[in-house]
């Protein structure tokens, strides 16, 4: 009887450092998986916020592209819209100066021909009657060499539109050349990062899930030390609010027995 008193007082021994043992490691873990889940939870917070700028950012640039193509598309109508402007302005100018050199011609010619005849009628003229006074050269009429001067000034502002057009032309030219240049390459870059955004937010998406299902499982974890913590207070707690008094109370239970067992021992000898 000694012997399995002395058993239950070593076996309630080793149940306390079991209990004690389970309620640290238990409350340890615990202590571990709130700091995981407290740290998931910001890991989450910013995760979002990236998956919401990249999503941002992405939409923006996307607009950005769109826009971009708008204007290369109106800077291309411009420039043949333009272009045919240019070489209307051409047509027209030639087609003026032609009109305008026909019409130089033919008063040149005009007064060629009258200046002739009427040389030809004063030379009769004077054969026939001596000059009352002394004959002076032939000159055209002021009227004629107001109106030439006219025309000829017409034909050199047409001239002069034309090379302030051909100028013009390349100058819009050489302007649009590089705006295509410059749109090209940011056509580029844009569509670059739409890539690259897509795809860090294929990543950003990704790791949100692998958060959240990690939070999950660290919560179920919580819970089971919840369950084991409950199940040790099942088993522990009668032990260790008891222990000290079932120690002594056993103690002096065995002593009792030892001493009796030692006076029937003195008895028999």
């Amino acid at each position: 009887m000694i012997s399995d008193l002395k058993e239950e007082q070593a076996d309630e021994v080793k149940h306390k450092a079991f209990c004690n043992k389970e309620f640290q490691a238990n409350e340890m873990e615990n202590i571990s998986k709130a700091q995981d889940k407290k740290d998931l939870i910001a890991h989450i917070g910013i995760l979002e916020d990236k998956n919401e700028t990249l999503t941002t950012t992405k939409a923006t640039t996307q607009d950005e592209l769109a826009q971009l193509k708008v204007e290369i598309q109106q800077a291309n109508i411009e420039r043949v819209d333009n272009n045919k402007e240019f070489q209307q302005t051409m047509a027209d100018q030639k087609a003026t100066r032609k009109i305008l050199g026909k019409a130089l011609d033919r008063l040149q010619q005009f007064y060629a021909d009258k200046a002739l005849i009427q040389k030809k009628s004063h030379t009769l003229h004077l054969k026939k009657q001596a000059p009352p006074v002394q004959v002076t050269e032939y000159k055209k009429s002021g009227g004629a060499a107001g109106v030439t001067v006219m025309l000829e000034n017409l034909i050199t502002e047409t001239k002069q539109l034309e090379a302030e057009a051909v100028e013009g032309e390349k100058e819009a030219q050489a302007g649009y050349e590089q705006f295509m240049t410059e749109s090209n390459a940011l056509m580029v870059a844009k569509m670059e990062s739409i890539v690259n955004l897509g795809k860090e937010l294929a990543g950003t998406e990704e790791d949100l899930i692998q958060a959240d299902v990690d939070l999950k499982n660290t919560e179920d974890d919580m819970e089971e030390i919840a369950a084991t913590v409950a199940d040790l207070h099942s088993a522990c707690d009668f032990v260790l609010k008891n222990f000290g008094l079932r120690q002594k109370a056993r103690g002096e239970e065995i002593e009792g027995l030892q001493q009796a067992l030692g006076i029937l021992s003195g008895a028999l000898n």
